[in-house]
């Protein structure tokens, strides 16, 4: 495996306050203010922006906002790997990118990265393990890396497990175990859903029916379906028929009406032939005798004339009444005549109908024999794949619970017990009375995760205890981790921040301590108001490793003062 040291951060500009990182031990970077007031101050001189660009040549992903704000910008980054040098430019933008004044590709950068031996990656290729992934451990540059030691900004719980076991050296394939057999249950049990999904079955499951009995059901119907399909004869222009038939029908709706108006005209003249004259002969004479005391009887006619024309009236209106009667007992009769015909022929055309449908009747049968051959089909493959489902899933079951078993039995063995010693003695330097260690529990619930990791310390809600726990958790990967041969590390003042004074002397001179007996790199960029709180703290010889170890003083006064060398918002 390789040992990787950084060496020097540059740029192509002249304003950059160029980096020349201590070969080992405490290298300090410094932003501090004037000590005058309104001067400007060590928050924006450039700190956490130096850890960015590292990883930005150590093949971040392109941050845009970079590359708007410092488009004709490159950044260089000197490093050795095993004592041999080796250097990346990479302008902000990202459009050059160089290894040892080769272009290449952020990709092929990450590959390049992935095969050089800083991380033991060839024995763990199906875990979500790389040189960018792990490196994150050891120079947390996001503020959402900074909240739990055991995880980074956007890793899952998944992930997060893997990498950190993987970094202390825990057994990590029961991990991967669980997590691909949990994927494939769930994977199962969405393609069952799938199916259940499927138009053919959806209305099925909705309305909450049972699949075996519909199934049951169907292959019962189906023969019925297909019995009536074959007693069904199908008469192509069978609505062409009916249309004629009902045409038939209607006129003689039609013609019985009209007869039956014509006989009750026959009915009422024959009425009028029977009624007798209002008035008789004897009653005209009467009346006649009667005139001739008023009038003259010259002025009458003689009665014989006008019962001769009365009679003769009469007579007309009978011949006419006659006539018309035998008018209409005619047209009674052609009509009569044309309603037998026409009934016969209607009969004619519904009796060849009959035992017959329509193509519509028989497509409609068909149509639902051919939906509930559809959905017998569906429901039995889905029943096959179910109990395939069913069954695998038991498989996975006891495979799950065996591992359950396997880790149970690892845990017995107390993998953490020398990590937990030494992050006890780190902590322990920092709150001397305070509970701290590690813990690894069996997660036998049905999730992703084989082990629930914890790193302990009381109080580390607050973000003093909490950053300090991050601190003693990275110093424990980084001395006493495995699967790395990381040899820098690099904390932001962010973790600093919010330490008690105390606390931060403490660590610092137990950091510069440890750092004696090794060939580590410690980079960390701190706030001046941070660096003067605890100097108070440490005897005359610490103060002077840290002194010795400042290679930048960076201040927040004026824009040529600070890390760029110009006033730029990033």
């Amino acid at each position: 495996m390789s040992l990787v040291k950084l060496t020097r951060l540059s740029s192509n500009q002249k304003s950059f306050k160029t980096i020349n990182f201590n070969p080992k031990g405490l290298t300090l970077i410094v932003g501090t203010s004037s000590g005058e007031e309104n001067a400007g101050n060590s928050n924006g001189v450039g700190k956490s922006l130096a850890l960015r660009l590292v990883h930005h040549c150590l093949g971040a992903n392109g941050s845009k906002k970079l590359g708007d704000k410092l488009p004709e910008w490159v950044f260089r980054l000197d490093f050795e790997i095993n004592g041999k040098p080796y250097q990346v430019e990479r302008s902000a933008d990202s459009k050059i990118l160089a290894l040892n004044q080769q272009s290449i590709k952020v990709r092929e950068l990450q590959a390049w990265l992935n095969q050089i031996g800083v991380f033991n990656l060839s024995a763990e290729q199906k875990l979500p393990i790389s040189f960018r992934s792990l490196v994150k451990r050891f120079a947390r540059v996001e503020i959402s890396d900074c909240i739990e030691p055991d995880s980074t900004a956007e890793e899952q719980p998944f992930e997060a497990l893997v990498r950190t076991l993987f970094l202390v050296g825990l057994d990590v394939r029961l991990v991967s175990n669980k997590y691909e057999l949990k994927k494939r249950i769930d994977s199962l049990r969405q393609a069952k859903k799938v199916w259940r999904d499927t138009p053919a079955l959806h209305d099925l499951f909705r309305a909450g029916n049972d699949a075996r009995i519909r199934a049951d059901w169907l292959r019962g119907n189906l023969p019925r379906l297909q019995e009536q399909l074959n007693s069904l004869v199908v008469a192509e222009n069978y609505h062409e028929i009916e249309k004629v038939a009902n045409e038939k029908t209607q006129k003689l709706r039609d013609l019985n009406q009209e007869i039956e108006i014509l006989k009750f005209r026959c009915n009422s003249i024959a009425d009028l032939l029977i009624v007798k004259p209002d008035i008789t002969s004897q009653e005209l004479l009467s009346l006649y005798q009667g005139l001739e005391v008023i009038f003259k009887p010259e002025a009458l006619r003689h009665f014989d004339v006008v019962e001769k024309f009365h009679r003769s009236v009469a007579e007309g209106r009978k011949r006419r009444l006659t006539a018309d009667l035998i008018g209409i007992q005619s047209e009674i009769l052609v009509k009569e005549t044309e309603r037998g015909k026409l009934a016969k022929d209607r009969d004619e055309i519904m009796q060849s109908l009959r035992g017959k449908t329509a193509f519509e009747e028989y497509r409609a049968v068909a149509n639902e024999f051919a939906q509930q051959t559809q959905e017998l089909k569906a429901l039995e493959e889905f029943l096959e794949v179910d109990a395939n489902i069913q069954k695998e899933e038991l498989t996975i079951k006891e495979a799950l619970l065996l591992d359950a078993q396997r880790a149970a039995e690892y845990l017995s063995s107390n993998p953490l017990s020398n990590l937990e010693i030494f992050y006890r003695r780190m902590t322990e330097c920092l709150y001397p009375n305070s509970a701290s260690g590690l813990s690894l529990e069996n997660n036998t619930g049905e999730n992703l995760l084989r082990y629930n990791f914890k790193v302990h310390l009381d109080g580390s809600k607050s973000d003093g205890i909490g950053h300090a726990k991050i601190l003693c958790f990275d110093w424990l990967v980084f001395t006493h981790g495995a699967n790395h041969t990381m040899q820098f590390l690099w904390h932001d003042n962010r973790l600093f921040a919010h330490l008690d004074p105390g606390v931060r002397g403490r660590w610092f001179s137990n950091i510069c301590s440890e750092l004696l007996s090794t060939e580590k790199q410690y980079i960390a960029t701190i706030n001046s108001e941070n660096y003067d709180s605890m100097l108070c703290l440490l005897t005359d010889t610490e103060k002077n490793t840290l002194e010795l170890s400042k290679v930048l003083e960076l201040r927040g006064n004026m824009a040529s003062q600070k890390l760029l060398g110009i006033q730029v918002d990033l």
